[in-house]
């Protein structure tokens, strides 16, 4: 049986190339169009299924407000604000990414 010998770094990077390239080539022709409408999370659901799915995944007026609330990251200058405007101080301290574990 004959066993390939690879001498240099060419022999290697060569025939990669050649099988990437194929590995393209034969992609390109697929087409990644939907229509305006198709949502593509709802591929082989039943229509009241993917009504539903839209509804849950579209943000609705009013949910997204705290998005607009003013958040700071310098905590002196949390503390002087929330003393001029006489309002409660919302400390959130996490000692990981906060999002990390949802």
């Amino acid at each position: 049986m004959m066993q390939p010998t690879w001498r240099s770094p060419v022999g290697v990077l060569v025939p990669f190339l050649m099988v990437t390239a194929g590995a393209i080539a034969a992609g390109a022709g697929v087409s990644t169009d939907r229509p305006a409408g198709c949502n593509p999370g709802t591929d082989g659901l039943p229509v009241e299924a993917a009504r539903m799915y839209g509804f849950v995944t579209t943000p609705h007026p009013g949910e997204l407000q705290w998005q607009q609330i003013p958040w700071l990251t310098d905590l002196r200058e949390g503390i002087r604000q929330a003393r001029a405007e006489g309002r409660p101080l919302l400390l959130f301290v996490s000692g990981d990414e906060p999002l990390e574990k949802c």
